[in-house]
């Protein structure tokens, strides 16, 4: 791995496919502790894996503070 770049969500495929076979490795630009449901604007591990992307930058700015996100009790 030389180079990785984190595209928007809806990029992700199409970016690793473009990657394949390339010193260039795809990450997610975050993600949502929860395996499923219906939490709008969130995006699970495993829905990342199935786009292919290798990494994911976890705790983004742009993610919102932790305490605004729900918690599971």
């Amino acid at each position: 791995m030389d180079i990785v770049i984190a595209p928007p969500f809806t990029a992700l495929h199409a970016a690793a496919e473009a990657a394949r076979n390339s010193s260039v490795c795809i990450a997610a630009q975050d993600l949502y502790w929860e395996r499923e449901g219906a939490f709008t604007g969130e995006v699970s591990a495993m829905m990342i894996a199935e786009t292919g992307a290798e990494y994911v930058i976890v705790g983004t700015p742009s993610g919102g503070r932790c305490s605004e996100r729900p918690t599971r009790r």
